[in-house]
């Protein structure tokens, strides 16, 4: 069902695959430095608070600071789907 509104308005409004070029964020990093800087930092906390919380709730296989490194590039993946 979720899948069928997103496909529906995507061809509603095809215009927001523009997002997808990387081109935007980097105009937007060019253009606004300091708001740039605070974005990408939000996005790094993020990303690793995200780690830590699954790892805190030990949902990675591996415990111990093997298993985080190991594991890491798979919960970045899911937050990049």
């Amino acid at each position: 069902m979720l899948a069928a509104l997103g496909v529906w308005g995507t061809m509603q409004q095809p215009s927001v695959l523009r997002a997808l070029d990387p081109s935007y964020g980097f105009r937007l990093l060019a253009t606004t430095p300091g708001a740039g800087f605070i974005m990408l930092g939000s996005l790094f906390i993020a990303l690793t608070g995200a780690e830590a919380f699954y790892d805190d709730m030990g949902l990675f296989r591996y415990s111990g600071a093997n298993g985080t490194k190991n594991n890491f590039g798979a919960v970045n993946g899911v937050l990049d789907f």
